[in-house]
């Protein structure tokens, strides 16, 4: 799902797969950069990252963004 105003942009992205244990949702998988990467990434841009995910229950990635840096313009950058 994609949700986008004039004060936010909104991704939620769920799977009914295998899900993950709390403690991989918690502080990632050693070797692996996937939750770490956009966790700092997230951070980065002062956005709200939430990962829900239990053994069997599948995940739901939820990823909101204030719309001032989402909708940036491109015309100060390089």
């Amino acid at each position: 799902m994609l949700e986008y105003s004039r004060n936010r942009f909104r991704m939620l992205v769920r799977d009914n797969g295998c899900g993950m244990d709390a403690d991989v949702v918690r502080s990632g998988r050693e070797g692996h950069w996937g939750l770490t990467g956009m966790s700092e990434r997230s951070g980065r841009i002062a956005a709200r990252l939430t990962v829900l995910s239990a053994p069997g229950a599948g995940t739901e990635i939820d990823l909101v963004i204030s719309g001032h840096v989402a909708f940036e313009s491109g015309a100060a950058r390089d």
